[in-house]
């Protein structure tokens, strides 16, 4: 059973840009491995899916507008 992590992120105290990288130690069970990631910015909901390899990482990059 996997459960969802969430994590508050103050994006005012973070640079203009940032990315995100997920990368894989394992392939585990059933490669590749994913993750499905949704932001709410001022009550705007922003989703995306990435997933990882032992060769390849997957990266979303955060822009916070000014």
């Amino acid at each position: 059973e996997s459960k969802a992590y969430i994590f508050k992120i103050p994006v005012k105290d973070l640079p203009r840009e940032n990315d995100l990288t997920m990368f894989a130690e394992n392939l585990g069970a059933i490669p590749p491995n994913t993750a499905y990631m949704e932001a709410i910015v001022q009550g705007q909901r922003y989703s995306a899916r990435i997933e990882s390899t032992e060769k390849t990482s997957g990266v979303i990059k955060l822009v916070r507008k000014e």
